[in-house]
């Protein structure tokens, strides 16, 4: 294998890499909001909603 041979197979590598990390990091939660009702939606640096979660709320009564 030569050098241009070995220059142009890292550079495919690192397209096919970099396109990865791209996907995974859209998959990848980086805040979150909480509304009124207790659910919580988690958003990627895009702002697309990946999940949500509904937390329990006290109703303020004793069992």
């Amino acid at each position: 294998m030569n050098l241009i041979d070995v220059l142009f197979a890292r550079a495919l590598l690192a397209q096919s890499i970099g396109g990865e990390i791209e996907v995974l990091a859209a998959s990848v939660p980086a805040g979150a909001d909480v509304d009124a009702a207790g659910v919580v939606a988690f958003q990627n640096s895009g702002g697309t909603q990946l999940f949500t979660l509904q937390l329990p709320l006290y109703g303020g009564g004793v069992v």
